[in-house]
């Protein structure tokens, strides 16, 4: 089973046995992505959701560019309140500057991210470690989450961008103009 990075808990399936080596290579067995968490404080969390972005020091940008595709796992950590809450999906490539007038550019090494369709927060018993993760250690966070965490509220799930609505969406007002007629 490949991981992908829009699947809440409900859909976890249990991890693969085999080990990844290169003879998998040929099978199309992927190892799962790895991860990777990024710090905040509570301005900076609001700010991040509301650009719908992550920062670091300009000198991360080297291991950000090496660890953020479009499927690794991206964690916020609230050093404040020790909240983390992902699992986030890359929305771009890590660069420097995305947006200038962010965190009072203190924060250059950016990538603009988006929620999965279920965001769970969790409280942590202390500090997490920022920066690169592996496969395995994503798969800790998110398991942490899933276990001890709970749904972000749906104001906030919106906010980030990553509710599926239930409800049914409004006829396309082509839709509307056909059955008129």
């Amino acid at each position: 089973v490949e991981y992908d990075a829009s699947m809440d808990c409900d859909e976890l399936e249990p991890a693969e046995e085999e080990a990844y080596n290169d003879d998998n290579e040929e099978s199309g067995y992927a190892p799962p992505p790895g991860g990777y968490v990024f710090l905040c404080n509570s301005a900076t969390q609001r700010e991040c959701r509301s650009r719908r972005l992550f920062g670091s020091p300009q000198r991360d940008i080297g291991k950000m560019r090496l660890s953020i595709h479009h499927d690794t796992r991206l964690f916020l950590f609230n050093s404040e309140t020790r909240m983390l809450m992902g699992t986030f999906n890359a929305a771009s490539d890590p660069g420097l500057d995305l947006e200038q007038a962010a965190f009072s550019r203190r924060f250059r090494a950016q990538v603009k991210v988006l929620g999965v369709p279920t965001l769970m927060v969790a409280k942590a018993s202390g500090r997490i470690e920022v920066g690169p993760k592996t496969s395995e250690e994503a798969e800790v966070l998110f398991q942490f989450l899933c276990n001890q965490g709970s749904e972000v509220p749906e104001t906030e799930q919106q906010a980030w961008g990553s509710v599926v609505s239930d409800t049914p969406s409004a006829p396309a007002e082509e839709e509307v103009a056909a059955a008129v007629e």
